[in-house]
């Protein structure tokens, strides 16, 4: 979707919210909006194969063992399965340095 598009879709719900609650419909002002696309970034295959998640996996423990990553980079962008490799993965990780 379009900028344009988010934004007309966002106030048509909100004046739907208001004329639910028989309440004055106004419009939004909009101090930021900011795209997410790509939502879902994707690797190469060549990429892959030339080493690109070992390198990223070797990042965990940086700088003297005080730095860890986590995010869309390193699990899909699903929140259930991040925090899944959050607790199973980064924290022991973590623990392991301290």
């Amino acid at each position: 979707m379009t900028i344009d598009q988010v934004k007309g879709y966002v106030e048509a719900e909100i004046h739907t919210l208001q004329r639910a609650q028989n309440a004055r419909v106004t419009t939004p002002e909009w101090l930021i909006l900011e795209s997410h696309s790509p939502f879902h970034l994707q690797v190469s295959p060549e990429a892959i194969k030339g080493g690109f998640f070992k390198r990223l996996t070797a990042l965990q423990g940086g700088l003297d063992g005080t730095m860890f990553y986590t995010g869309a980079a390193f699990h899909t962008q699903y929140s259930s399965l991040l925090w899944r490799f959050n607790k199973e993965k980064l924290i022991p990780m973590m623990m392991e340095y301290w």
